[in-house]
């Protein structure tokens, strides 16, 4: 049977008012920086924390921790919400990694928020006692550290600790015993892999390269991708796959791909608004809010580096509501 959250859905309904609507973002690109934020602060961010503009990244950190920190209190006993900040985790195990590999100060890099905190992990790594970590974190640090130790190169750890990234989020899908989770996890390795696929074509054509980043948990096969990569038209190769028509889009209308596939998760996740108590209003108002969040990183980045409406407006993805 699945589980119902009945006070979390009401509350989540209750919170998604206030998100910033396509029209209000559009608005914010034609504000001064100033504008921006007190429009922020009208839809709850705390721009009293800082005093310049240009420190706005505070103001997302800050919202980023109260969105993930209110999806666990609203479902403590749950353990979906961690697929949202285990990628803090992951962030801190590379940063860890490559400044212990160079013997380099990092400590100012690592960032809270995580599954685990951070001085818990990084004693558990620099110590190598790692029995205190998720089996699959333990593989995939223990992957990286051999697999630097042989190439020396500190890409092989991004590599390696991305593909345990989406080893974790899927294995905590599958105990969620959720179908819009796994369905969501999915869609999240799959386009992870048609990014990664869309640079390398372009930049290299390699397959080898394409072949050693390939995330196994998603839904389209290696084979798929290899004969994309000796194809002509390698988007004919995706024909069969809900994501062909993102490949039209991007080469239609000249847009951002990694914005396409955005808005193709954001697509995905607004079938919530027609659930009434199940998780699927919970996963959506996260990636809403994260997108939310992006979105207002892309415009006040242009705006303090005086890029143009035009150009900022180009990048914004779909909003929720």
């Amino acid at each position: 049977m699945e589980q119902i959250y009945p006070y979390a859905v009401a509350r989540i309904r209750a919170i998604e008012n206030n998100l910033l609507t396509n029209v209000e973002l559009e608005q914010m690109v034609e504000e001064t920086p100033e504008r921006i934020l007190g429009t922020l602060q009208e839809h709850q961010y705390n721009t009293d924390s800082i005093e310049r503009v240009q420190d706005f990244e505070k103001v997302l950190t800050e919202e980023s921790e109260k969105l993930y920190k209110l999806i666990k209190e609203l479902v403590p006993e749950e353990d979906f919400p961690k697929l949202f900040i285990c990628k803090n985790d992951y962030h801190n195990i590379k940063t860890i990694l490559k400044g212990e590999a160079v013997k380099k100060d990092y400590e100012k890099f690592l960032i809270d928020g995580g599954v685990i905190p951070v001085n818990e992990l990084q004693e558990a790594i620099v110590e190598k006692r790692l029995d205190s970590l998720p089996e699959i974190m333990q593989k995939g640090v223990l992957e990286a550290i051999s697999s630097y130790e042989k190439e020396q190169k500190s890409q092989i750890i991004d590599v390696v600790l991305d593909k345990s990234t989406y080893s974790y989020m899927m294995n905590l899908a599958k105990e969620s015993n959720k179908k819009f989770i796994i369905d969501y996890v999915t869609k999240l390795c799959d386009i992870s892999n048609l990014r990664t696929f869309f640079r390398i074509k372009r930049v290299s054509n390699n397959f080898k390269n394409f072949e050693m980043t390939y995330i196994k948990e998603g839904s389209i096969s290696i084979e798929t991708f290899a004969e994309a990569f000796e194809s002509d038209e390698p988007i004919l190769s995706f024909k069969q796959t809900s994501y062909y028509e993102m490949f039209e889009e991007a080469i239609k209308n000249r847009t951002s791909f990694d914005k396409i596939c955005d808005n193709y998760l954001m697509d995905y996740v607004k079938v919530a608004k027609f659930e009434a108590l199940g998780v699927e209003p919970l996963v959506a108002y996260t990636y809403a809010k994260e997108t939310e969040i992006k979105n207002i990183r892309i415009i006040l980045t242009g705006k303090v580096n005086n890029v143009s409406s035009i150009e900022i407006r180009e990048r914004l993805r779909d909003s929720y509501v």
